[in-house]
């Protein structure tokens, strides 16, 4: 099984010439060996791009200007109040 794993020193490898930066495939093994002697390193994860935010879905303010928001936005919820009262 192979890896994708990112240059960190310019090396060969596989009969390439790899600049620091620069992505290829390796095997497990060679992988695990590269990434010891801090040749390489895997690829940062990529970050799921931001999407819009969904119309139908309220705001934060307009939660909680709204009755049924208040209680999620300042935690008044009835389990809350319940354990309040037995703490007091």
């Amino acid at each position: 099984m192979n890896e994708t794993l990112i240059a960190t020193k310019p090396f060969t490898y596989a009969g390439k010439w790899l600049a620091a930066g620069d992505s290829f495939f390796a095997s497990r093994q060679d992988g695990r060996a590269l990434r010891a002697l801090k040749m390489a390193k895997f690829p940062d994860p990529t970050p799921d791009p931001v999407s819009e935010p969904d119309p139908k879905m309220p705001s934060a303010e307009a939660l909680s200007e709204d009755e049924g928001g208040k209680a999620a936005l300042t935690n008044d919820t009835p389990i809350a109040r319940k354990r309040a009262k037995k703490a007091n």
